[in-house]
């Protein structure tokens, strides 16, 4: 029998008269296979939440007690609600050439900053400018507050 392409079913590639033990092994099965940590493709995040929010679906209603849910229901339209307040798990942690990366950007922009600041009022102190150019320091004045915040994360 075919699914919809948009059905919990579809999504974790089983019949819509699954039970529930075939329900967790196909989602173990794309777990294991489009986990973040284990998958280096850019959209393995979003094919392991896809797989997730079809599994939370089909495990919210009681498949012996309850009928089915309809298409379209919370699948589709509605965003799946938490009922426990286990955290949800953070992305991996950056990597130390990352954050040496980051630090680096926000120095630089720092530095820019600065220097532009102080080169442009320097000149117009010392008479070499017009008062006029005080506009140019407006693109320091945005990047000084940006760079010290994104230190101050680091």
């Amino acid at each position: 029998m075919r699914t919809e392409p948009n059905s919990p079913y579809h999504t974790l590639g089983i019949t819509p008269n699954a039970g529930r033990q075939e329900i967790k092994r196909a989602f173990r099965r794309l777990a294991m296979k489009h986990h973040p940590d284990r998958d280096p493709s850019p959209n393995a995040a979003e094919h392991f939440r896809s797989a997730y929010a079809a599994y939370m679906v089909l495990m919210e209603w009681d498949h012996d007690r309850e009928p089915k849910p309809e298409r379209g229901t919370a699948f589709n339209n509605a965003p799946i609600s938490r009922n426990d307040q286990r955290p949800m798990r953070r992305e991996r942690p950056p990597t130390r050439a990352e954050r040496t990366v980051f630090i680096g950007l926000h120095v630089t922009g720092l530095c820019f900053g600065l220097a532009l600041v102080f080169s442009v009022c320097l000149g117009i102190v010392l008479g070499e400018q017009s008062p006029a150019h005080l506009v140019l320091t407006l693109p320091g004045l945005v990047v000084i507050p940006d760079s010290i915040s994104g230190l101050r994360r680091t």
